[in-house]
């Protein structure tokens, strides 16, 4: 999950700056950046994805395993979940 945050905050400090497509990539230090501004824009960066939490339904009971619409509902649902979790996103 984090991997994709920070490629993606890469991807943005990169275009944003108008630097090169390795620009933070060659100063990173650990999991920060040996740049003051990068680093503290990336803390920001972490800081803002942290709050964002999205609240999804629950899963809903399958009673009779022949209700093909709750059993895709929940593969549905799983699908929602796995894709906001790998975008670096919570959810409740």
């Amino acid at each position: 999950m984090i991997d994709l945050s920070r490629k993606n905050f890469e991807e943005y400090y990169n275009d944003w700056g108008g630097f090169g497509c390795q620009y933070c990539l060659h100063h990173r230090m650990g999991d920060s950046y040996n740049i003051p501004d990068i680093a503290k824009a990336w803390r920001h960066w972490q800081a803002s994805r942290e709050c964002l939490v999205i609240e999804l339904p629950e899963k809903s009971l399958i009673t009779d395993p022949s209700d093909m619409f709750n059993i895709g509902s929940n593969g549905v649902i799983n699908k929602c979940r796995d894709a906001i979790n790998a975008a670096g996103v919570k959810y409740k």
